[in-house]
């Protein structure tokens, strides 16, 4: 009997993937898990340090104030690989460093795809050195300050922490400690500050009082435009503003009783996708975003007198939210108009169907993304100029 000759099982190559799921806030910690705030968000993939520590960033958790290290996470351990990253937390250090992370390289990626290459950082341009040298590090706890910034000196992003309010900490604890790096908007403005640097030289010096109100407009516009691309926070607010989803303020979920609101769902909310850094602006007492998409009205004359950065930068970001949601509007006038003749014609609810939502959803997506798109190339546009030769 002649034995059985097997063949050769081939070798199989097998690519890294092209993505890494990371848990984040969509927008921060007290939106809690409604409105699809515990997302995932797909970054792209690369072999990580503990940190993490990658191509372009460099997490280091040093805390100034208490003079302490975090331990770092290291995403590509196993376990955390499975999980799809750290579930969201408040109170661990290592999400927080996986939250800074996930965000910078969202928006990294967001601006490679929009230029269709690859970004260098400001303080690398004219440097020699290697490039495992020149990351971008960014510091989630690095002083007890209600505030955050881009230092090129520093070579990194720096995020603060503070405690909220006592008097009127809005949907806060008072005094509970509120941290800058659990804020989507404030890692994507921040992130943003350092992308825009790296464009040119002298770019963010303040030649006028266009010059700094210009980078802090541009900041909001990327952190504001990436809300669109939460496709489940969208569609909630698709279906609880009917399409409009410029409103600031959101509809109640049940109708008011006639003695005023009995229970919380009968209160009207903020809308989230056009107000930036809301739990910061709570902790601060102002009981509102810290900014909003449509915080200056049209035709307004406020360019002639204001002249503070981000006050100044708001009406500008005004003015193309304006354009974006307009846009969205003619593009999706046809569906509302079906939409309105067919609750005429069968006398239904208000209610939005789920086949017009999601439609009216892929159409916000869509032109939010052709907007950030065009503003990003603008800048760059604005900003070119030949690299050093090396």
């Amino acid at each position: 009997m002649k034995p059985i000759m097997r063949k050769p099982v081939p070798h199989i190559t097998r690519s890294l993937p092209q993505r890494r799921p990371l848990k984040i806030y969509a927008f921060d910690p007290t939106r809690g898990r409604g409105l699809g705030n515990y997302m995932t968000c797909q970054v792209p993939y690369e072999n990580l340090r503990p940190g993490p520590a990658g191509k372009y960033l460099a997490v280091i958790d040093y805390d100034s104030s208490n003079k302490v290290y975090y331990r770092p996470v290291d995403l590509d351990h196993p376990a955390i690989l499975l999980g799809s990253g750290l579930d969201p937390s408040e109170s661990d250090p290592q999400f927080h460093q996986q939250m800074v992370y996930a965000i910078a390289s969202q928006t990294i990626d967001r601006f490679e795809q929009a230029l269709g290459r690859k970004i260098r950082w400001s303080f690398n341009r004219w440097s020699s050195r290697d490039e495992a040298d020149g990351v971008l590090r960014i510091y989630p706890h690095a002083m007890q300050e209600a505030n955050a910034y881009y230092s090129r000196e520093l070579r990194a992003l720096v995020f603060g922490y503070f405690p909220a309010s006592e008097l009127d900490p809005g949907d806060n604890l008072p005094g509970q400690t509120v941290f800058t790096c659990l804020s989507h908007d404030i890692i994507a403005h921040e992130t943003t500050h350092a992308l825009v640097d790296s464009q040119r030289d002298f770019f963010t010096e303040p030649t006028s009082a266009d010059a700094p109100a210009f980078h802090e407009a541009f900041a909001d516009l990327v952190a504001l435009f990436q809300h669109f691309s939460f496709k489940e926070a969208l569609l909630e607010m698709i279906k609880r503003t009917g399409g409009k989803i410029y409103r600031s303020s959101v509809e109640a979920e049940a109708a008011q009783s006639p003695d005023g609101p009995a229970i919380s769902a009968e209160l009207t909310t903020d809308n989230p996708m056009v107000g930036l850094a809301k739990q910061f602006g709570d902790a601060m007492g102002m009981r509102k975003a810290l900014r909003s998409a449509l915080g200056t009205p049209p035709n307004s004359r406020d360019l002639d007198h204001v002249t503070e950065p981000h006050v100044r930068g708001s009406i500008l970001v005004a003015a193309v939210f304006d354009a974006f949601f307009s846009a969205y509007v003619r593009r999706t006038s046809d569906l509302m108009r079906i939409a309105r003749s067919a609750r005429l014609a069968l006398d239904t609810a208000d209610d939005l169907h789920p086949d017009l939502a999601n439609r009216l959803a892929g159409i916000a997506a869509a032109t939010a993304e052709h907007f950030l798109n065009i503003c990003i190339r603008a800048d760059d546009h604005r900003g070119l100029r030949p690299h050093p030769r090396r």
